[in-house]
């Protein structure tokens, strides 16, 4: 053992030894003595929890009242307090509120600090920011008009209408702000193709400057829409052109077609041009006896379609018979009454015996008043002329004569006068002496000639028209 002791080696392993058991020892001793924690005093001892973004309600806002901004809608939540009472704590659970109270507050900027509510009452809550800033606005309502936009192009040959809305405005209510961003209310519909009218019911959206959707409330959010799809048309006379004249012995008594009208369709700027439809031609130098005939009616060039497509003509034909005007008035066109006369060779007096043609029924009606003579002088100077008589004759009455109406004259200029009268005297005894230039008027012509420009003077034609200037210069010359 002593042996043992004397070795070095030896004592330093015991020394190691004991050192352990010593330490061992006293780690027991202290197991002992101090009990592990229960699950109370655990439960007893003060956390801390942080809740991130937690959203801020919004309490009290009046009615017509709208947040137009604030700084923050959410915060930061760090709870201190017991663990049973801060784990049950969510910002999913409505229970638990980081609220702005905005009662009293009216339009305008504000700074307001934020209140928990719903939290347990041992729990302290610290809220990151603890306050906000909020921006009040109000809501107003105002209206506007409706827009409606058409969208395509109707089937070919239609044209699609302004169109007819229930209403013609729509009441929007929102903050002021957004109002002002408002630009239109609209709605749109398709056309293409339609070739008759539509009639829907269209939901309403606001839009603002940029053609973007702005979300307000619209009253009403729907409108009834009607679209009148049309063909644009226009109605015209229809006239049945009647050229020639029937054959000798023959006249036209009635003639009769079945429609007065017609419409053509086509775009309005064709359409301005068309004022009466007269392309039917019927030739009468052929009929001898009634004729009922039926004629298609022809497009015109750049029109859509005619309605109606076709018109029944009808024509009666009698045996005709004369009739006779004597003493018919000739009517002369452009004569200057004031510079020339007219004295006629053939007809001698200026009076036609005038030859008509035509049905019993319409020569029997038929009276001077509805018949004119013309002849047209307009421009010829003095000298001798043959001219041709013009007659204008109601329908269905012809020239009866066998040979053409013409009529022989010599246009002459009117003399002038110089006419003496009896010396006056003025109240100075002097003699004052008085030569009248008078132009005479043709008033030596027999007969009843009308001029138009003499708005029906009569101006006779006299035999004797040089004895008669005899007479009256031998009474100038006394």
């Amino acid at each position: 053992m002593d042996k043992w002791l004397g070795n070095i080696t030896v004592v330093r392993i015991a020394a190691v030894i004991f050192g352990i058991l010593l330490w061992a020892f006293v780690q027991l001793d202290q197991q002992v003595a101090t009990p592990p924690p229960t699950v109370i005093d655990t439960i007893n001892t003060e956390q801390s929890r942080g809740i991130d973004d937690f959203p801020i309600t919004i309490l009290n806002l009046g009615e017509d009242l709208h947040i137009q901004e604030k700084y923050y809608s959410s915060v930061n939540v760090v709870l201190k307090g017991k663990e049973t009472d801060i784990k049950p704590v969510s910002k999913e659970n409505e229970k638990y509120k980081i609220a702005v109270d905005l009662s009293n507050k009216g339009a305008g900027r504000h700074h307001i600090r934020l209140d928990s509510i719903g939290f347990p009452d041992d729990v302290e809550v610290e809220l990151y920011p603890p306050t906000v800033t909020v921006v009040i606005e109000e809501i107003i309502t105002t209206s506007l008009p409706i827009e409606i936009n058409v969208k395509g192009d109707p089937g070919e040959g239609y044209e699609a209408r302004k169109p007819i809305l229930s209403t013609e405005e729509v009441s929007i209510t929102a903050p002021s702000s957004v109002i002002e961003q408002i630009s239109s209310v609209q709605s749109s519909v398709d056309v293409t193709n339609v070739h008759e009218d539509i009639v829907t019911e269209l939901s309403l959206a606001a839009y603002d400057k940029n053609s973007k959707q702005v979300e307000v409330g619209i009253n009403p959010s729907k409108v009834k829409v009607e679209i009148p799809i049309i063909s644009p048309s226009k109605t015209l006379d229809l006239r049945v052109n009647l050229r020639g004249e029937t054959p000798k012995g023959y006249s036209v008594v009635s003639f009769k077609q079945s429609i007065d009208e017609v419409t053509l369709y086509g775009s309005e700027d064709v359409l301005k041009d068309y004022n009466v439809y007269d392309d039917i031609e019927i030739d009468l130098s052929n009929l001898t006896s009634d004729r009922v005939s039926s004629h298609i009616l022809t497009v015109p060039d750049g029109i859509k379609k005619i309605e109606p497509q076709k018109v029944e003509v009808e024509i009666i034909i009698v045996p005709s018979e004369t009739k006779t005007f004597a003493n018919f008035p000739i009517t002369l066109i452009g004569l200057n009454s004031n510079e020339y006369e007219i004295a006629f060779s053939e007809p001698t007096d200026g009076l036609l015996d005038l030859i008509v043609d035509g049905a019993p029924s319409i020569l029997e009606n038929l009276s001077e008043n509805n018949i004119d003579a013309t002849v047209d002088i307009s421009g010829l100077s003095p000298g001798s002329y043959e001219r041709s008589i013009q007659l204008t004759l109601p329908n269905f009455v012809k020239y009866g004569g066998d040979s053409p109406l013409k009529v022989f004259l010599e246009i002459k200029p009117i003399p002038e006068e110089v006419i003496d009268t009896e010396p006056e005297t003025n109240e100075e005894g002097e003699t004052d002496i008085i030569d009248e230039t008078e132009t005479q008027r043709s008033e030596t012509i027999e007969g009843g000639i009308r001029s138009e420009n003499d708005e029906g003077l009569n101006l006779p034609i006299s035999e004797n028209s040089s004895s008669e200037e005899e007479l009256l210069n031998e009474k100038i010359n006394q």
